[in-house]
């Protein structure tokens, strides 16, 4: 199962103040102003599930796409 959550903001990048035209496509938490929250998901979802990909985020001025993968049972 995937869960997207997507808008039409600034963007990642611009929020951080790393440039108007930079693109973000990251897994967390190779990312570290992702913060302590997200940081934590992505721990716990590579513990269960034994890799890196279950979490990740997309992001360009034109806005931003969150993705969480689960596997199904």
């Amino acid at each position: 199962a995937v869960v997207r959550v997507e808008d039409t903001g600034v963007g990642i990048p611009a929020l951080f103040g790393l440039g108007d035209g930079a693109a973000l496509d990251a897994e967390i938490p190779d990312a570290p102003f992702f913060g302590v929250g997200l940081s934590n998901v992505a721990d716990r979802l590579r513990q269960l599930y034994g890799t890196d990909d279950h979490l990740t985020i997309q992001s360009s001025p034109d806005g931003t796409l969150a993705s969480l993968r689960l596997p199904l049972s």
